[in-house]
């Protein structure tokens, strides 16, 4: 019947607690296997229920959950500048962005850093939209979540 010296704590990322917890639940059906004893089965039994006793609360999953990552991206400005042009002038969009992933602007511009500025010129009035993701993978899951948010802004052409 294997002892407590049995276990190995060394690589056990968890506490002891839980680990024998787990060690009783994985061996427990071996051992009653082979010994067929009742005082062997009273044996294992009461030793599970003090196990169980006492690690009071701290008998539960050995991973817990993590809070997912904080909120979504947050959108300082999105803004150009001037607003208003006339055909074949430029205006510059300007952007921040803080916790994000990615950011992205629409209207042939695409991927750009969280914070930086542009020089556009269209050919006629634009509505630009900026995209900011937050994507990780949730530790306790394994599966990607995230937010995101955006936000508008348009330059006037007049011809």
């Amino acid at each position: 019947m294997p002892t407590i010296q049995d276990i190995n704590l060394t690589n056990v990322p968890y506490q002891p607690c839980l680990y024998l917890a787990w060690f009783l639940q994985y061996n427990i059906n071996k051992i009653m296997d082979r010994e067929k004893k009742m005082r062997t089965k009273t044996f294992i039994l009461g030793l599970a229920c003090i196990l169980l006793i006492s690690c009071g609360e701290k008998f539960s999953s050995p991973t817990q959950p993590k809070d997912p990552p904080s909120d979504d991206p947050i959108i300082s400005y999105f803004t150009a500048t001037p607003s208003a042009i006339n055909l074949g002038e430029k205006s510059t969009l300007a952007w921040k962005v803080d916790n994000c992933t990615s950011v992205e602007i629409d209207g042939g511009i695409g991927k750009v850093s969280p914070t930086g500025s542009i020089e556009v010129s269209p050919l006629e009035t634009t509505t630009y939209k900026l995209t900011a993701l937050k994507v990780y993978i949730d530790e306790f899951t394994g599966i990607a979540a995230g937010g995101g948010a955006e936000k508008l802004c348009t330059i006037t052409v007049e011809k």
